[in-house]
């Protein structure tokens, strides 16, 4: 309970501070830094909660915090990498999704009030309230049994989703930096680069299969994360509220990915067929 308080009164410095930074800076990616070290500001109160009132902490939490701390820490990289921490110091500062400019020219936008509600509702409280969700996992195995097969079955899954997501980030870069690369070298436009950069979108490697392929692994990661439940306390709790957090993640990601994909549809003739022939995360399925 004391613990719980700790981490509920942290969300709360972040939602606020988040909204606030958004509304004066009329930057609203503020959230999106969050993304990167919200888990491990999480997972370090509760290293340090245990650490303080029981001097000790748990094998397997200590194994979900160092998973928690790496995931973090390639996401901070991939980001910063795109210019989200551009601003220094100046953690307000940075670029801004592109994809907000074309939610603000919604109809339903256009009144500042509710914009203002949009903006404290869905991008802040149920992101980060998804954040808090899916790291919950977490809390939920204190107080587990001893640590098991089970437990490095899991986290060697888990490394392996790590690495693909960051292959799967990599090709998306590479192609992008490529093909602007080629534009400011070409004075007739995107038509007449080389395959496949004429395209002017992914569709080799990764792209082959999954149209968002590091997404895909983002929500595959943290389902597989809340497994972490079932050696800790039993199968049952794997269907607990605990888990419910990487189920969200997947609805988040759907309406990131069809925003994303009708803008992408706008400027590329192409794109349209290759959503007829790729899944939007996982091949046959999804």
């Amino acid at each position: 309970e004391g613990l719980l308080r700790v981490v509920g009164a942290t969300w709360v410095v972040l939602v606020v501070g988040a909204f606030t930074a958004g509304t004066l800076t009329g930057n609203v990616s503020q959230v999106d830094k969050l993304w990167t070290i919200a888990p491990s500001i999480f997972t370090t109160e509760v290293l340090g909660y245990l650490l303080v009132t029981r001097g000790a902490v748990e094998p397997r939490i200590l194994l979900m915090s160092a998973i928690v701390y790496l995931w973090t820490t390639r996401l901070a990289w991939e980001f910063a990498k795109k210019g989200g921490f551009c601003g220094g110091w100046r953690f307000w500062r940075g670029e801004e999704d592109y994809r907000w400019a074309i939610v603000r020219t919604w109809p339903s936008m256009q009144n500042k009030v509710t914009w203002a509600v949009f903006h404290f509702c869905v991008i802040c409280v149920y992101q980060l309230t998804l954040i808090f969700a899916f790291f919950s996992p977490l809390l939920a195995a204190i107080d587990g049994a001893p640590l098991s097969t089970g437990d490095y079955c899991i986290a060697g899954a888990l490394a392996v989703i790590w690495v693909f997501q960051h292959f799967a980030d990599g090709q998306q870069q590479s192609f992008q930096t490529k093909k602007y690369q080629l534009l400011k070298e070409s004075s007739s436009g995107l038509a007449s680069l080389p395959h496949p950069y004429n395209k002017g979108f992914a569709t080799t490697g990764f792209f082959a299969y999954s149209r968002h392929p590091a997404w895909a692994g983002e929500f595959i990661f943290w389902l597989i994360f809340a497994a972490f439940i079932t050696p800790a306390k039993g199968l049952p709790h794997y269907g607990c509220v605990s888990s419910l957090g990487s189920y969200f993640l997947v609805g988040l990601f759907q309406g990131s990915a069809r925003l994303t994909e009708s803008i992408s549809a706008s400027k590329y003739p192409e794109y349209k067929e290759y959503q007829k022939k790729v899944k939007m995360f996982i091949p046959f399925l999804l």
